[in-house]
């Protein structure tokens, strides 16, 4: 019976870092002049690239291939129907985002408002530049909300991130939010802010498919609150980085 040897490789990582490429060189050093400085590596042997029916390989000292990302521009949201100023009452709509990368880190999807507090008067009857809708505020503050709740003397707005990668903040155990790894919809609420907010994160590729993040948005009018009547905006930026 023969056996054989035959040589292993593998990515390099820790909790700190991953390489996304790497080679075992034979030398290398660095040539310097009066014109020049030159640091050059000599590859590895059996170098090249090698074709089959079903796999195609880039063998030995290679440049890195650098990670692309994109992400989905969706339509602007308009709530289906108005929120009453008077009497109270509360509306919800969601947008989507699609991020897709084939950076070997993953990605990580930030959103942001323009503003503070997010949800400004435009226009019609309210105060422009006056009139505002609070900000969702947590009970604890920098932890989501299971469950929404504000004060019948408040009007305020606010979000909760669904999805397959979901950040672990957003996550939920059934009962309270920051924990275990449920992720139940339309729980786990929380107010924008003008500093990026992380909502999804993964460590691995999703190229081609991409992955799509849902962001619930909700506002509501406490009974024993009145909001001036009129058009009231946000302005809410998505930002996805390649790892």
């Amino acid at each position: 019976m023969k056996g054989f040897a035959m040589p292993a490789s593998a990515q390099m990582q820790s909790e700190s870092y991953k390489i996304q490429s790497d080679a075992l060189s034979a030398n290398g050093d660095i040539i310097t002049s009066a014109g020049y400085k030159l640091n050059f590596t000599t590859g590895e042997i059996a170098t090249g690239k090698g074709t089959g029916t079903n796999y195609n390989i880039h063998a030995g000292y290679q440049r890195m291939q650098p990670g692309t990302i994109t992400l989905s521009a969706p339509s602007d949201v308009i709530f289906s129907a108005g929120l009453g100023g008077v009497t109270g009452g509360q509306r919800e709509d969601t947008i989507l985002w699609t991020v897709t990368t084939d950076a070997a880190g993953g990605y990580e999807l930030y959103v942001k408002a323009s503003t503070n507090p997010a949800l400004q008067c435009a226009s019609g009857g309210c105060s422009v530049g006056g009139d505002t809708i609070a900000n969702y505020t947590e009970a604890s503050a920098g932890v989501p909300d299971y469950t929404w709740s504000i004060a019948t003397t408040a009007a305020e707005f606010g979000f909760t991130p669904e999805g397959a990668d979901v950040f672990s903040k957003y996550l939920d155990n059934g009962l309270a939010c920051n924990t275990d790894s449920g992720e139940t919809s339309s729980r786990c609420w929380y107010g924008f802010t003008t500093s990026n907010e992380k909502v999804t994160s993964s460590g691995t590729p999703n190229h081609p498919t991409g992955t799509a993040t849902t962001v619930r948005l909700r506002v509501e009018s406490g009974t024993a609150h009145i909001t001036p009547g009129g058009s009231y905006q946000a302005t809410i930026t998505a930002t996805a980085i390649a790892l």
